[in-house]
């Protein structure tokens, strides 16, 4: 009987601390509302405290329909340190080393432009989504299929979702 109970307890101590463990990550999981076998789960990673003052960015809505690197949006200063901030160099740099865009769209007081790798579009990609309002920037990254959702204040963003889920 001594011996069921000590297994009892250890295996719910076990259970509770891996249950407490997965709680505290850093990131969670979206999923999609398709079938079993065109799921695609997406991890939204949680803002990092970020000390940076957010400066104003509102002069990226009279790029409205122009693409990306016809105006070169990744080289600005002002909106290169805060996706650094954000996403980290490593992931800059992967959005940086990308060819091809979409013409930025401002809609509804929002600024969104789908950046991705000539000739490899489906796997490697990215999106930009700012909300003027707000003041508040959005980052996804995919790459190879693996999404990652990036937000300044935790939130999710409308944008990032359907990128995520409609490609």
């Amino acid at each position: 009987m001594n011996k069921f109970i000590l297994i009892f307890l250890f295996f719910n101590f076990l259970f509770t601390s891996c249950n407490e463990s997965l709680n505290n990550t850093n990131s969670k999981e979206i999923e999609s509302n398709e079938s079993e076998d065109e799921k695609r789960i997406a991890i939204f990673i949680k803002p990092k405290q970020i000390n940076l003052k957010k400066e104003n960015l509102d002069y990226l809505k009279r790029y409205n329909n122009q693409y990306a690197f016809d105006f070169d949006l990744l080289k600005n200063p002002k909106l290169k340190e805060r996706i650094i901030q954000l996403i980290g160099n490593e992931n800059f740099k992967f959005m940086d080393d990308l060819t091809g865009s979409t013409p930025a769209e401002l809609k509804n007081n929002r600024f969104s432009c789908w950046i991705y790798k000539a000739h490899d579009a489906c796997c490697n990609h990215s999106i930009i989504d700012i909300d003027f309002k707000k003041n508040i920037l959005y980052v996804g990254i995919c790459i190879n299929h693996d999404y990652k959702l990036y937000s300044e204040d935790g939130s999710s963003s409308e944008k990032l979702k359907e990128w995520c889920f409609c490609q």
